[in-house]
């Protein structure tokens, strides 16, 4: 899931993944400055 939006007139980007399997969930947030997403894509990927 992405969110974008506006805090205090700086731009974010929320991004959030799931997993899970028929015992377990784990939920993996990152968030930071819209402008830096595309830079931290794929070390964001790799988790």
């Amino acid at each position: 899931m992405e969110i974008s939006g506006i805090i205090s007139g700086i731009k974010f980007t929320y991004l959030n993944y799931y997993l899970s399997n028929s015992s377990e969930a784990t939920q993996f947030v990152v968030y930071t400055g819209s402008n830096l997403v595309k830079k931290y894509q794929a070390e964001i990927d790799i988790f």
